[in-house]
């Protein structure tokens, strides 16, 4: 299952996890938006994140969102 994982960026620390099946586009977008949403939500309460995608056997994401950067 592959996934796609909010960080606080002050702390580094995962804060949340969007898991979906890597075969289904419609579900990866699903949890994509989920976790871009979330990541935004909680810049505007003043906890900047970033979102990294870790596929089926990555052991390091790769950055998708940076709510410091838009």
């Amino acid at each position: 299952m592959s996934c796609f994982s909010v960080y606080i960026k002050t702390t580094n620390r995962q804060i949340r996890v969007f898991h979906h099946e890597y075969t289904d586009k419609n579900d990866r977008q699903r949890a994509q938006k989920l976790a871009v949403e979330f990541a935004d939500k909680q810049h505007g309460a003043g906890y900047p994140c970033v979102v990294e995608q870790f596929h089926i056997s990555d052991s390091v994401g790769v950055e998708i969102h940076d709510t410091e950067r838009k």
